[in-house]
Protein backbone atom coordinates (compact mmCIF):
# COMPACT_ATOMS: atom_id res chain seq x y z
CA UNK A 1 0.00 0.00 0.00
CA UNK A 2 2.80 2.39 0.95
CA UNK A 3 4.33 1.86 -2.92
CA UNK A 4 0.90 2.48 -3.92
CA UNK A 5 0.71 5.67 -2.52
CA UNK A 6 3.80 6.59 -3.10
CA UNK A 7 3.44 6.08 -6.48
CA UNK A 8 0.47 7.76 -6.59
CA UNK A 9 1.30 11.22 -5.46
CA UNK A 10 4.23 11.35 -7.59
CA UNK A 11 2.39 10.35 -11.21
CA UNK A 12 -0.42 11.92 -10.24
CA UNK A 13 0.27 14.49 -8.43
CA UNK A 14 0.55 16.95 -11.51
CA UNK A 15 -3.12 16.63 -12.22
CA UNK A 16 -4.30 17.91 -8.94
CA UNK A 17 -4.79 21.45 -8.58
CA UNK A 18 -2.41 23.73 -6.42
CA UNK A 19 -4.30 23.85 -3.85
CA UNK A 20 -5.18 20.57 -2.88
CA UNK A 21 -1.12 19.30 -3.09
CA UNK A 22 -0.73 19.79 0.65
CA UNK A 23 -3.21 17.52 0.84
CA UNK A 24 -1.87 14.73 -1.25
CA UNK A 25 1.47 14.93 0.26
CA UNK A 26 0.11 14.82 3.98
CA UNK A 27 -1.62 11.58 3.10
CA UNK A 28 1.19 10.17 1.48
CA UNK A 29 3.19 10.59 4.32
CA UNK A 30 0.86 9.96 7.26
CA UNK A 31 0.42 6.70 4.88
CA UNK A 32 4.12 5.81 5.06
CA UNK A 33 4.53 6.73 8.87
CA UNK A 34 1.10 4.74 9.73
CA UNK A 35 2.52 1.39 7.65
CA UNK A 36 5.97 2.04 9.73
CA UNK A 37 4.62 2.24 13.15
CA UNK A 38 2.17 -0.80 12.78
CA UNK A 39 5.28 -2.97 11.60
CA UNK A 40 6.59 -2.19 15.25
CA UNK A 41 3.38 -1.87 16.68
CA UNK A 42 2.45 -5.63 15.84
CA UNK A 43 5.69 -7.07 16.79
CA UNK A 44 6.91 -7.74 13.14
CA UNK A 45 9.43 -6.11 12.75
CA UNK A 46 12.03 -4.50 15.00
CA UNK A 47 12.38 -0.42 15.08
CA UNK A 48 15.79 -0.77 13.74
CA UNK A 49 14.70 -2.63 10.63
CA UNK A 50 11.78 0.34 10.26
CA UNK A 51 13.81 3.12 10.47
CA UNK A 52 16.66 1.15 8.02
CA UNK A 53 13.89 0.09 5.80
CA UNK A 54 12.80 4.00 5.61
CA UNK A 55 16.39 5.55 5.18
CA UNK A 56 16.64 2.64 2.32
CA UNK A 57 13.55 3.77 0.64
CA UNK A 58 14.09 7.83 0.98
CA UNK A 59 17.86 6.66 -0.31
CA UNK A 60 15.80 5.11 -3.76
CA UNK A 61 13.63 8.15 -4.05
CA UNK A 62 16.06 10.36 -3.99
CA UNK A 63 18.32 8.11 -6.78
CA UNK A 64 15.99 7.64 -9.21
CA UNK A 65 14.75 11.61 -8.86
CA UNK A 66 18.72 12.03 -9.49
CA UNK A 67 18.66 9.69 -12.37
CA UNK A 68 15.18 11.11 -13.78
CA UNK A 69 16.63 14.86 -13.99
CA UNK A 70 19.95 13.43 -14.99
CA UNK A 71 18.36 11.80 -18.10
CA UNK A 72 16.23 14.79 -19.00
CA UNK A 73 18.96 16.82 -19.42
CA UNK A 74 20.94 14.46 -21.18
CA UNK A 75 18.01 14.32 -23.58
CA UNK A 76 17.78 18.23 -23.93
CA UNK A 77 15.01 18.90 -21.96
CA UNK A 78 14.69 21.73 -19.15
CA UNK A 79 15.64 21.01 -15.74
CA UNK A 80 12.68 22.12 -14.12
CA UNK A 81 11.38 20.90 -11.06
CA UNK A 82 10.03 17.93 -10.69
CA UNK A 83 6.76 19.17 -8.78
CA UNK A 84 5.87 20.63 -12.30
CA UNK A 85 5.07 17.14 -13.50
CA UNK A 86 7.13 14.45 -15.26
CA UNK A 87 7.13 16.29 -18.64
CA UNK A 88 6.23 19.84 -18.26
CA UNK A 89 6.57 20.74 -21.78
CA UNK A 90 3.37 18.67 -22.60
CA UNK A 91 1.13 21.79 -21.03
CA UNK A 92 1.98 23.80 -23.92
CA UNK A 93 0.06 24.90 -26.88
CA UNK A 94 2.12 22.27 -29.37
CA UNK A 95 3.01 19.32 -26.77
CA UNK A 96 4.45 17.27 -29.01
CA UNK A 97 8.31 17.59 -29.56
CA UNK A 98 9.87 18.59 -32.87
CA UNK A 99 11.03 16.01 -35.04
CA UNK A 100 14.81 16.25 -34.93
CA UNK A 101 16.89 15.93 -38.33
CA UNK A 102 17.80 12.15 -38.85
CA UNK A 103 20.91 10.37 -40.33
CA UNK A 104 20.79 7.72 -42.76
CA UNK A 105 20.98 4.35 -41.35
CA UNK A 106 23.97 2.09 -43.14
CA UNK A 107 27.31 2.28 -44.70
Amino acid sequence: MTATTSFAVLVLLPFVPQAWRPVCWAVGIVSVVGVCFTRVALGVHWFSDVVGGCLLGLAVVAATAWAFRSWRTDTGHSGDALTDGLEPELTGAHPEPEPHESRPVGP
